[in-house]
């Protein structure tokens, strides 16, 4: 394990009432293993307030079921520790909610930018965001153990910003894209962690209240990707082909299985075109 010396600051965000006092403290890391490894080794220390750990590079990033998360320089690549205020359970929808606040800073970076071309944006369920059906970003979500309980979140979030998607190694289980590409402007990597931070403080605080809210739905259930089409649906060796039908109000997928409606809230969805591959 070797990484860098971190440097310590401050993010501000519009709240007066989370986050103490409307800031979260943010470990950045020219270079780190994993943060969300990072973060797990951070709440062995009892942390109580939200915390932001930050890197330009990652060596040992991770995706979903272990696969490799390529971290190249020019991307925002982040964790969230956040202490839980309720039981575990509460927090299942927490990939889309993450998902929904890179999806608003994108569309915020967009409007303050003055975007000519305006890609789509997706949320492919449940924890890819979509420009033009390529991959720009994913969410890896994890727990934190201390002593005999679990303590914390560990939201993880990767957004390739200003690299060539190229450089990027083959075979990937999506097509990739950076905001760069898709946008065609350059963006600052820190302008893109601090519009997703803020956002998510803002739907956290809502969604530890009140669970998904009917506005976050609209929001999550408009911008659902391949909605309507045909996926394949796995989880621990299983397998079932359907029509994407929604989502229902906890997040959960709705798939049409020959006729008859399957809800999941675990497991992931592919395509068959993109089943040969491993990132």
């Amino acid at each position: 394990m070797v990484y860098s010396a971190p440097s310590y600051s401050e993010v501000r965000t519009p709240l007066s009432d989370a986050s103490g006092g409307g800031r979260v403290r943010q470990i950045h890391f020219d270079e780190i293993d994993s943060t969300n490894e990072e973060a797990r080794r951070q709440a062995f220390h009892h942390i109580r307030h939200p915390l932001l750990i930050t890197a330009d590079r990652q060596t040992q990033g991770r995706g979903r079921n272990g696969r490799i998360w390529q971290s190249p320089r020019g991307g925002a690549w982040f964790s969230l520790l956040w202490p839980l205020n309720k039981p575990v359970e509460h927090y299942q929808s927490i990939p889309l909610v993450a998902g929904l606040a890179v999806l608003r800073a994108i569309d915020q970076i967009i409007q303050a930018y003055q975007v000519v071309h305006i890609p789509q944006i997706l949320i492919k369920w449940p924890n890819d965001v979509l420009l033009d059906d390529r991959k720009v970003a994913g969410i890896l979500c994890e727990t934190a153990v201390t002593g005999s309980r679990v303590s914390h979140l560990i939201i993880g979030v990767g957004v390739n910003v200003s690299f060539h998607s190229k450089i990027l190694q083959r075979p990937l289980r999506h097509p990739p894209i950076t905001l760069k590409e898709a946008l065609r402007i350059n963006i600052p990597v820190d302008r893109v962690v601090d519009g997703i931070v803020t956002q998510f403080l803002i739907l956290m605080h809502r969604y530890e209240k009140d669970g998904l809210s009917p506005g976050m739905l609209r929001e999550l259930r408009s911008h659902l990707a391949y909605s309507g089409g045909y996926c394949r649906w796995s989880f621990a060796g299983q397998r079932v082909v359907g029509r994407i039908q929604g989502l229902d109000d906890y997040g959960r997928l709705i798939l049409d299985v020959d006729g008859q409606e399957h809800v999941v809230d675990h497991g992931e969805i592919t395509l068959p075109e993109f089943e040969h591959s491993d990132e």
